[in-house]
C-alpha cells in the first residue's frame, strides 16, 4: 500500500479511532393532499460531536476529548418556506467556527428566492443570493450572487466585494 498513489479522499485517510454522538430532534406534523395526509418535518435538529479515542498516528487530535460540536436546524412551517443553519463549535473556545444560515421563500416548481449567509471565524463574513424561475416544464432560469461582506482570501483584509456571480439557463431533457 505505501507505493501506491493517493487516488481520493479514502485512500489518504489515516487510521482513527473516533466515535460521532449524534442526537436528532424532530417535530413532525400531517398534511392533506389531494384526499391523502403525509407526514412532514416542520422542524429538525441535531447535534452531533466526535470522540477521540486515542491521537491519530500524525499526532493529530488529542486522546479522550471531543472534536467540535456540530449544529444542524431546519424549519419548514410551510412547503414555500424553508430556513436551513448549520454551524460548528470549538467546545475547548466556546466559539463558533462555521455558521451558515440560508433562507427560502418560493416553491420549486415556479419562483424560488433565497438569502443566505457565510461566517468563518478570523477568516471571512459572506453573503449570497439565489433566485430561480421556472419558465415552463422545461426552461429554468437562476441567477446566484456571492458578496464578501468582510475577508482576508488573499492576504490583506477585504470588505464589500464581489466574489462570484452565476447566470444558469438550464432545460430538462427528459421527453
Amino acid at each position: 500500500p505505501s507505493k501506491l498513489h493517493n487516488f481520493d479522499a479514502i485512500d489518504s485517510i489515516e487510521e482513527s479511532n473516533v466515535a460521532t454522538l449524534s442526537i436528532e430532534n424532530k417535530l413532525q406534523t400531517k398534511r392533506k393532499e389531494k384526499d391523502k395526509e403525509r407526514v412532514v418535518d416542520l422542524a429538525r435538529f441535531v447535534t452531533s460531536a466526535d470522540y477521540n479515542f486515542k491521537s491519530k498516528p500524525s499526532g493529530q487530535g488529542k486522546p479522550g476529548q471531543l472534536a467540535n460540536i456540530k449544529l444542524d436546524l431546519e424549519l419548514t412551517p410551510y412547503d414555500w418556506l424553508r430556513f436551513e443553519s448549520d454551524a460548528t463549535c470549538n467546545p475547548h473556545s466556546s466559539f463558533f467556527e462555521i455558521v451558515n444560515t440560508d433562507f427560502y421563500v418560493g416553491k420549486e416548481d415556479k419562483l424560488r428566492f433565497g438569502l443566505g449567509s457565510r461566517y468563518v471565524r478570523n477568516t471571512n463574513t459572506e453573503l449570497t443570493t439565489e433566485i430561480s424561475y421556472k419558465l415552463n416544464p422545461k426552461w429554468r432560469f437562476s441567477t446566484y450572487q456571492r458578496f464578501l461582506v468582510k475577508g482576508f482570501p488573499s492576504g490583506p483584509k477585504e470588505i464589500n466585494k464581489f466574489l462570484e456571480q452565476e447566470f444558469r439557463i438550464t432545460r430538462d431533457l427528459h421527453f
